[in-house]
């Protein structure tokens, strides 16, 4: 008997739980063509255990930022499972930033656009890839902050692939020598 998709996707996403804890932020030493595959492998196993909808890959360019759409639609593209007030209160009150168009974005703004969105969505597994070598090492310890501040309020988890030595060393605590596998 087949078990039913709900049941499957739970147990999966216990799974995913238990390698990449929930409401974390995960690194991964991987070099971009290893973080690419890792990546697309994580998709297709979240797609074959019913779990499409959990995942989200965020990283540049991005395709997921519709730029004729305002900042606030790309935010709420994909729905609100998780409460608004969970973004940073600068971030959320910026009336002229969530009004602008998506393709005045900037590359960090633009990140930060579709982490908020994969976590408004309710998405589980949020993959990146490496943080973009023209951001400044203080942006990247910005987007860290708000991200891990905003996770703590979910269930979603955070996995940077990346091969920044210093940045993994700075998160020894949170960081794994290779991806690890998700099986189906």
């Amino acid at each position: 008997m087949a078990m039913p998709s709900r049941q499957l996707q739970l147990q999966f996403i216990t799974q995913v739980h238990q390698v990449f804890p929930p409401a974390h932020i995960t690194f991964v030493h991987a070099t971009p063509e290893l973080a690419a595959a890792t990546m697309r492998e994580y998709q297709q196993v979240c797609h074959r255990q019913g779990a499409a909808r959990l995942f989200a890959a965020i990283g540049l360019p991005a395709p997921a930022v519709v730029p004729y759409l305002s900042v606030r639609s790309n935010l709420l593209l994909n729905g609100e499972k998780v409460p608004f007030h969970v973004l940073p209160k600068a971030f959320r009150e910026d009336l002229d930033f969530l009004n602008r168009p998506a393709v005045a974005l900037t590359t960090e703004q633009s990140l930060y656009v579709q982490l908020f969105r994969a976590i408004l969505g309710g998405r589980q597994l949020i993959v990146m890839g490496d943080f973009p070598a023209t951001m400044a090492v203080q942006a990247v310890r910005a987007f860290i902050t708000l991200a891990q501040t905003a996770l703590r309020q979910t269930t979603s988890s955070l996995v940077v692939f990346t091969q920044d030595e210093t940045l993994l060393a700075a998160n020894a605590q949170h960081q794994l020598a290779t991806p690890p596998v998700l099986s189906a």
